[in-house]
């Protein structure tokens, strides 16, 4: 009796762990030290660009995701 109960309580919680919020879009969000050029920087308007941010672009119109890049310092990466 114990050991069912310890399971239906398992099952439960790990169903109730995965109903999480889902997130605005199903946007994908890629952090980038945007100091790093040619990979990652940002144009003469202040947007992203580089090497890494059209590997970006192009993942994310392989899976048909929005993209949200994230400009972090290069320590908050990791």
């Amino acid at each position: 009796m114990v050991d069912r109960r310890q399971f239906l309580v398992l099952t439960a919680s790990s169903l109730l762990a995965s109903c999480g919020k889902k997130s605005a879009g199903n946007e994908l969000r890629i952090g980038m030290d945007l100091t790093n050029p040619p990979f990652e920087m940002q144009d003469k308007s202040g947007n992203p660009d580089g090497v890494g941010v059209k590997m970006a672009e192009a993942l994310v119109a392989h899976l048909g995701r929005p993209l949200k890049i994230v400009p972090l310092e290069f320590s908050g990466l990791i």
